[in-house]
């Protein structure tokens, strides 16, 4: 479906100065689109610079023709048979469908060619086999019923078929049905999985897309195409086995395909009749728990031929697979920063935002601002809005704006990792290459009506500039790809607002930093909680796997818990033994969207080894203000806790209070449900806490818990005590002069 605005996105997240940038445009009408680079400059609700961008020089703007782009999504796989199925074969796979089969006509397995071709699928909820003609199908009386194993097949012998469901779990019931049914041609040897002909394909890898016809939304395991027509006692004795056995079947297989992870880590899959590796397109879920998983393990790598299955979506999206617009080298002597292509038609105008970080061995500025896209991917494109409780923020209006709107429903923008799929399966994958409406810079969230994600960031980013301290960006990527080596060169380290999704090497990344000397700025809510893996690094892909606990918007199916890209258990860092506390004193406490709180200092503040950092605050409470919510404390909210690695020098510096009972504890920590115990009316730990520690290694932590922090930074033009308590840290962390922005 082609997007109802005019939208873009950029074939990265971050570039180095010189890099090649490439961007794809769709717009609701041809027309011709400027394209010029401005830099990011100011922030929501900033007095006389809403938003404010500047015009960069660029010797690659320019004008080019754009017009509608529709998208790839739709997980499927295609293969190729040995030999070319003759007048009598049998096509077939394992299959469950999660939640009500949907009435749209779905293919599981289709044999032929875009000319010709046999397909297996349901319509209706009932399974069906047939040639594209519906006079002609062949399909059961009797729907497939939700959440339960079957093996579907269908057998071709001349001009008669059947079609069988075979139950395999308790409940469920069995199904058949014969016909006459004739190809309208002879078929070739090309097979689809998840889809029918016609296919379109793009790429090789784990990032291949394109799309195919009659999507399928549900896990296929062993799918397979038989030389001959299997009999019915056959098939169902190879169901009672639940795995493939040509043995079993008595008939040569012409194509079966393992859908195992080891097979093809790539994205390919084993063809265990001995042809070429099937190839996976947009991205289907794997690591899945097939019909034959005994419930023994729960990591896939621990079990191969029990996680046999894919679980494949009609809103599965790799890649948007959009043509390209524009491309062209950024400018070789482009200062680190946050930038942004200004795409601008007759009627619209998009600005995609990108980060130029400093190449690896170039010169820096002191202090940098690490930014958390692996959190934007998360969120990108999330739909939390439909259907939410207005109660939920007590009083202010849930607003989503147009381009929330325009996005839901369209599958082309594919989905967050707070969404589930059509059967309620949740998302596990998020890629960068589509457009992502909510990372705008000048983008207000819905449910704060404030900056929230990228916007959020441009809080620091104004702020850094009006009390003039140099800075450089870049983002957790580089912290992922690069690691310690390149972040050493900056004397302090800021996050952003909301670093909730962290891979491994991004922890090793900072923990390494601290422990060598670094100085580390955390002042942000819901930080390194989510366990995260990049699937692919081109286009950038991020895997979640949500596990059974924390504040999550669904729950991981058992037995799929382990991340495709690591091999290792998903979930909180906090129950992997990598407890937010661990690293930055403060870990998540309580969420909410009443309203936000300002801080008080407590007793420990006074003590002259940190009252340093209160130099020239004279306000208290501190941080009454703010443009999240009219609070520096608010949003998501993290906490001390010695219990769960809070160091035992770290200084609690303040802390928040009185935050109503819109305001609930983090899941994690709530033992049993009681009436009116853990609202933050009435729960002494739905606060957000500010520490100060120092490490062995002559580095320190300074971190304020509030995803809101960031939004008081600015108010009355920076003069305030948020902003110069935060002022005074990054100036010592940094060995800055007080008056400027240089070494001192």
């Amino acid at each position: 479906m082609i997007p109802s605005i005019l939208t873009s996105y950029t074939n990265q997240l971050s570039y180095f100065p010189g890099d090649t940038i490439r961007l794809y445009v769709s717009s609701p009408a041809d027309d011709r689109a400027s394209i010029t680079l401005v830099r990011l400059d100011a922030a929501l609700d900033s007095p006389g610079k809403e938003a404010q961008t500047t015009e960069i020089p660029w010797s690659e703007a320019t004008t080019r023709p754009v017009g509608g782009q529709d998208g790839h999504f739709g997980g499927f796989l295609t293969g190729t048979l040995v030999t070319p199925p003759a007048t009598r074969f049998t096509v077939g796979a394992f299959v469950r469908f999660d939640g009500e089969v949907r009435p749209v006509a779905q293919s599981i397995v289709a044999v032929g060619d875009d000319q010709h071709s046999v397909t297996l699928g349901v319509e209706d909820g009932r399974a069906l086999l047939t040639t594209g003609d519906p006079a002609g199908a062949v399909r059961c009386a009797e729907p497939l019923q939700p959440n339960a194993w079957y093996l579907v097949a269908g057998t071709v012998d001349g001009d008669r078929a059947e079609v069988h469901a075979i139950a395999m779990d308790v409940g469920a019931r069995s199904t058949s049905t014969t016909g006459s049914l004739t190809p309208s041609g002879a078929l070739g040897r090309g097979v689809v999985v998840a889809g029918a002909f016609p296919i379109v394909t793009h790429g090789t890898g784990i990032a291949a897309h394109g799309r195919a016809a009659a999507s399928l939304t549900a896990a296929v395991s062993w799918p397979f195409v038989a030389s001959t027509a299997v009999g019915a006692e056959q098939l169902r004795t190879l169901a009672e086995r639940r795995s493939l056995d040509a043995t079993t079947i008595g008939a040569e297989l012409l194509g079966a395909w393992d859908l195992y992870p080891a097979h093809g880590e790539d994205g390919s899959a084993a063809d265990l009749a001995g042809g070429a590796p099937g190839r996976l397109y947009n991205l289907p879920t794997r690591a899945v728990p097939g019909p034959n998983w005994q419930r023994l393990t729960t990591r896939f790598t621990e079990a191969p031929d029990e996680y046999s299955a894919a679980h494949f979506h009609e809103t599965d999206v790799v890649d948007a697979g959009w043509s390209e617009t524009f491309s062209g080298a950024l400018p070789a002597d482009l200062p680190s920063g946050a930038y942004a292509v200004r795409v601008a038609t007759g009627r619209e105008v998009d600005f995609v935002p990108f980060v130029v970080a400093p190449a690896p061995g170039s010169a820096r500025k002191p202090v940098v601002v690490v930014i958390p896209t692996f959190t934007y991917l998360s969120y990108a494109n999330e739909s939390l809005f439909e259907g939410m409780d207005p109660s939920v923020t007590g009083h202010f209006t849930i607003g989503p704006n147009d381009a929330d709107l325009a996005h839901v429903g369209n599958r082309t923008f594919g989905l967050s990792q707070y969404d589930t799929h059509p059967d309620g399966h949740g998302v596990v994958y998020s890629s960068a290459a589509r457009p992502i409406v909510n990372t705008r810079h000048d983008y207000r969230m819905w449910l704060s009506d404030s900056g929230r994600g990228f916007s959020a960031e441009m809080y620091l980013l104004e702020w850094l500039t009006s009390v003039g301290i140099e800075f450089d960006v870049i983002t957790d990527f580089e912290l992922h790809t690069l690691g310690a080596d390149y972040l050493g060169g900056w004397k302090a380290v800021l996050t952003g607002a909301h670093p909730e999704y962290h891979s491994g090497e991004m922890l090793d990344t900072l923990t390494r930093y601290r422990d060598t000397g670094g100085h580390l700025v955390y002042i942000g809510g819901n930080g390194f909680y989510w366990v995260t893996g990049v699937i692919s690094e081109s286009p950038l892909v991020v895997e979640i796997r949500r596990g059974f606990a924390g504040i999550t918007a669904w729950k991981s199916r058992p037995g799929e818990t382990s991340l495709l890209s690591t091999g290792l258990l998903g979930g909180s860092w906090r129950h992997r033994g990598r407890e937010p506390q661990r690293l930055v004193g403060l870990g998540m406490a309580a969420q909410g969207w009443g309203g936000s709180q300002p801080y008080r200092r407590t007793e420990a503040s006074y003590a002259p080894e940190v009252a340093w950092i209160f130099d020239g605050v004279d306000e208290d409470p501190i941080g009454a203000y703010g443009r999240v919510m009219g609070g520096a404390a608010g949003d998501e909210l993290d906490r001390a806790d010695p219990t769960l690695g809070t160091p035992a020098n770290a200084v609690v510096l303040a802390s928040s209070r009185d935050h109503g009972r819109t305001y609930q504890r983090d899941a994690s920590e709530v033992a049993f449900i009681l009436d009116g115990q853990h609202g933050g009316d009435v729960d002494p730990e739905v606060h957000s806490d500010v520490v100060y520690f120092e490490t062995p290694g002559g580095g320190a932590v300074f971190a304020a818990g509030s995803i809101a922090y960031s939004g008081a930074l600015l108010e009355n033009g920076s003069q305030n005590g948020i902003s110069r308590m935060t002022e005074n840290v990054v100036r010592r962390f940094a060995h800055l002069d007080a008056a400027e922005g240089n070494p001192a």
